[in-house]
C-alpha cells in the first residue's frame, strides 16, 4: 500500500480485449475495422491529489507520521545549529 494512496486511471481492460479481438476478427474475415475506437477511462481520485487540509481530515495518523518525520534528526553527521 502506498502512502498517500495515489490517484490513478481505471481502464476497462476486459472490454478493450473484446474490442481488440473483434477488430482482429474483422481483419481476418477481410472487413475493414473501425479506424478509431474511443474508450472512457475512469479517474480514481485518492489522497495524493487532495488538499493538505483534506488529507489531514481523512488520514490523521498519516499526517501525524509525516509531521514526526519532519521533526526527526537528519542523518549525515552535519553540525547542528
Amino acid at each position: 500500500m502506498l502512502i498517500p494512496p495515489l490517484t490513478t486511471i481505471r481502464q476497462d481492460f476486459p472490454n478493450l480485449g473484446k474490442r481488440s479481438f473483434h477488430h482482429l476478427l474483422q481483419l481476418v474475415e477481410g472487413h475493414e475495422p473501425p479506424h478509431l475506437t474511443v474508450t472512457q477511462p475512469e479517474l480514481i481520485v485518492r489522497a495524493s491529489t487532495a488538499s493538505p487540509h483534506h488529507s489531514a481530515v481523512r488520514y490523521p495518523d498519516l499526517m501525524e507520521a509525516v509531521r514526526r518525520l519532519g521533526e526527526a534528526p537528519q542523518s549525515g553527521g552535519g553540525a547542528k545549529e
